[in-house]
């Protein structure tokens, strides 16, 4: 799973929110993007999810707050985050990550 990926641009968007959120996770959830109808991934994207941690650590309300531009990306770095296990007792009313490729 990328949360910060390599990209000027996804760097540009890593704001405090997702640092502090990358900081209560305790396993990550795979982010696997399948290839498109070309037989290729999108690169040089990224996706921006917000969502809340509920007490017991999981994500709810996953909702995508920047998008990609391409379906598949923003759909699998959703699931990465419903697939992903935080802290419990560290419940937020606002979390986000950043998923890049």
């Amino acid at each position: 799973m990328v949360i910060a990926c390599g990209l000027s641009e996804c760097l540009a968007r890593h704001e405090a929110t997702v640092a502090e959120t990358e900081l209560l996770v305790v396993h990550a959830g795979s982010f696997r993007v399948p290839l498109g109808p070309s037989g290729e991934r999108p690169s040089g994207v990224c996706a921006r999810i917000g969502f809340s941690i509920d007490a017991d650590g999981r994500a709810v309300d996953v909702q995508v707050s920047r998008s990609s531009g391409f379906r598949s990306v923003d759909r699998a770095a959703a699931q990465s985050v419903r697939n992903t296990e935080f802290m419990k007792g560290r419940a937020r009313r606002q979390a986000a990550l950043v998923f890049g490729m």
